[in-house]
């Protein structure tokens, strides 16, 4: 509101619009808010000094706002008029002076009413389409979507977010559309799956998926954009039991992805553009699950925390157990055994990482074993092998009268034997 009067004390009109509006109306607590104005981008840097450009373009600002509950991030744009789009953005538009010629550019008409201080404008009766717990657009559905495919997505994730229903027109023209859904922006798609498995009804957003055939589409990978039909299987029992389980984003993601065909998860990952980590984490379920399975024994366990690091290892522990509630798997004694074996290394203090060891390159070195930091980091590899299998090895002496025996000649040789013996 303090935002709204600095705007309306300089003669602009303001409204606050989009989702904030739709969530006040249904009692919720919005999580961001969004302004449209008459005021250009030059004036609105003007009044707000304290805020930071995000479009130069479509004359978008973002301030932080202090009220009661704390700081929120409030969004403030220039009224505009969409005419065409390309890629999903607007190509051509243009800044309008009011909230009625700026509603008509929004996707579906429960994100189209505007709140001022003292007016409620609702063009495309989004009001009564909230009473009736329904997903329609603004103007016809294939128009829409064929300016911004993103939009079949979106209205999916609305509808299990919500617990609405998608309009008959709506649901007809996503089976016109659905594949142009390769053309969405990858980041924007990411999201929109990842909000969608994260939502107290995700079980019925992954089914709308599969009913409306875009979820190959919406993966954006070559080849078929349908699914195989152990993937579409594997899907539709998660979607019976994803709500089981933690709505942990990346847990969701990796029970999601480990149902798909390997070769188009794999691709799917690296098109969605993920952070770092998760993808690392993502990559990791979809190609280490069932090594992971069978680490059932101490060495083994230790080797494959020291190749991960502990992060991407608690990531595998946390979705097996998802994997458990959500498909019912028999795998609470292995969950049970390696839980145990962990304990056991920790309390002994057995090493896992080189680190661990007894000796270091420097000792290396200084036993005249190694001539360099890269060939002494080669040979403490070897031997945190060796140490793997056999803790009480991690002696310093022991150590180095193994270092000197691969370093005699005998160190090929002895690497081989120990990925034999793996």
């Amino acid at each position: 509101a303090a935002l709204m009067q600095r705007l309306e004390r300089e003669g602009f009109a303001v409204y606050a619009v989009g989702g904030c509006v739709r969530d006040t109306l249904l009692g919720k607590k919005p999580c961001d808010w969004d302004l449209a104005t008459n005021a250009g981008l030059d004036r609105l840097k003007e009044i707000f000094p304290e805020g930071r450009t995000l479009s130069s373009r479509f004359g978008v600002i973002r301030v932080t706002a202090t009220a009661a509950g704390g700081r929120t991030d409030v969004d403030i744009a220039a009224f505009r008029r969409e005419e065409s789009y390309e890629n999903g953005r607007p190509a051509v538009f243009s800044f309008v002076d009011s909230i009625e010629e700026d509603l008509p550019r929004r996707d579906f008409t429960i994100n189209a009413m505007a709140a001022g201080r003292t007016r409620f404008i609702d063009l495309f009766a989004g009001s009564a389409d909230l009473q009736r717990k329904l997903i329609r657009t603004v103007g016809p559905a294939e128009r829409r979507f064929g300016e911004d495919p993103l939009r079949m997505l979106r209205a999916v994730r609305l509808a299990c977010e919500l617990d609405f229903e998608l309009d008959g027109e709506l649901v007809q023209a996503i089976a016109s559309c659905r594949g142009l859904l390769p053309l969405a922006a990858p980041g924007k798609v990411r999201d929109e799956l990842t909000r969608l498995l994260s939502a107290p009804r995700a079980g019925r957003g992954l089914q709308l998926l599969l009913d409306l055939e875009m979820t190959g589409a919406m993966l954006q990978t070559e080849g078929s954009l349908r699914l195989g039909g152990r993937e579409t299987s594997r899907l539709r029992a998660l979607s019976e039991n994803i709500e089981r389980t933690q709505a942990l984003p990346a847990r969701r993601l990796g029970l999601f992805f480990t149902c798909l065909h390997k070769k188009r998860a794999l691709a799917a990952i690296a098109k969605l553009e993920f952070d770092d980590f998760t993808a690392r984490c993502l990559t990791d379920a979809v190609t280490e699950m069932d090594n992971f399975y069978f680490l059932n024994s101490k060495a083994k366990l230790k080797r494959f925390i020291c190749e991960k690091g502990w992060e991407r290892y608690d990531y595998l522990c946390g979705l097996e157990k998802a994997q458990h509630r959500a498909f019912g798997y028999d795998n609470e004694p292995r969950i049970r055994s390696r839980r145990l074996m962990l304990q056991e290394i920790t309390e002994a203090g057995e090493a896992i990482f080189p680190q661990d060891l007894a000796v270091d390159s420097a000792a290396l070195i200084d036993a005249g074993l190694c001539a360099e930091e890269k060939s002494a980091q080669k040979l403490l590899e070897r031997l945190l092998a060796e140490v793997h299998k056999d803790p009480d090895k991690n002696e310093r002496r022991r150590l180095l009268e193994l270092a000197r025996t691969y370093s005699r000649g005998g160190l090929a040789a002895a690497w081989q034997r120990l990925r034999r013996d793996r």
